[in-house]
């Protein structure tokens, strides 16, 4: 469980790397990677909550709703200001 644990904490670490620099402006390609790893990071982080509790927690939902919004394959189209304070937001989430 300690390995799972580490690998938790790994991947939010990647996932607010990745956030943070998101605020910067970067190549459109960058922001893809960004939805890519964030998507994947949410379910990952979902999958780990309910495992670790066995019940759906509020914290479950915030990750599944992080997940929508930021899917590549159905993206969103917020906008730069709203991209950045999601951005902001997500980041103090996995921070």
């Amino acid at each position: 469980m300690n390995i799972i644990k580490n690998t938790q904490i790994f991947v939010k670490i990647i996932a607010a790397i990745f956030l943070f620099l998101a605020l910067f402006t970067l190549p459109i390609d960058f922001y893809i990677v960004v939805r890519i790893v964030i998507t994947a990071v949410a379910i990952y982080s979902a999958f780990y909550e309910y495992s670790k509790s066995k019940t759906i927690t509020p914290m479950i939902w915030v990750y599944g709703i992080i997940a929508v919004v930021f899917n590549p394959i159905m993206p969103f189209y917020l906008g730069k200001p709203l991209w950045k304070v999601a951005d902001v937001i997500t980041l103090l989430v996995f921070g």
